[in-house]
């Protein structure tokens, strides 16, 4: 009886112990999936601006995006990433070529995009 009791009470709490446990890595998942796709909509927004619409705004916009675009990307993006910035800075403005990295990144981006992933 002893035994019975002991795995009586104990069953709950430890249901209860897993199921919080899933709940909050569920919570940080989807928050991190959520905060992957502003980064990546932003940045590629923002850039979107600065080629065809260069001012200061949108390159001081660009500079908060060019910061986390390369936690959510794959590495092998980041040398096109790099030389996109390059591209957008303001003393060596160069749209053309922007435009195209931009395309190309954008392209490779949709292929897997962010808010489509299940959880």
């Amino acid at each position: 009886m002893g035994i019975s009791l002991l795995i009586a009470i104990s069953t709950p709490i430890i249901t209860a112990i897993i199921n919080s446990h899933h709940e909050i890595k569920m919570y940080k998942l989807r928050f991190y999936n959520e905060h992957k796709s502003e980064v990546i909509e932003g940045f590629l927004k923002t850039v979107g601006n600065c080629i065809y619409y260069s001012d200061e705004s949108n390159l001081h916009s660009l500079g908060e995006y060019f910061g986390e675009i390369y936690l959510y990307t794959p590495p092998s993006m980041h040398d096109k990433i790099t030389e996109l910035s390059k591209c957008l800075q303001y003393a060596n403005m160069d749209n053309d070529k922007a435009r195209i990295i931009f395309i190309d990144i954008s392209t490779e981006l949709s292929k897997n995009p962010p808010r489509s992933e299940k959880i």
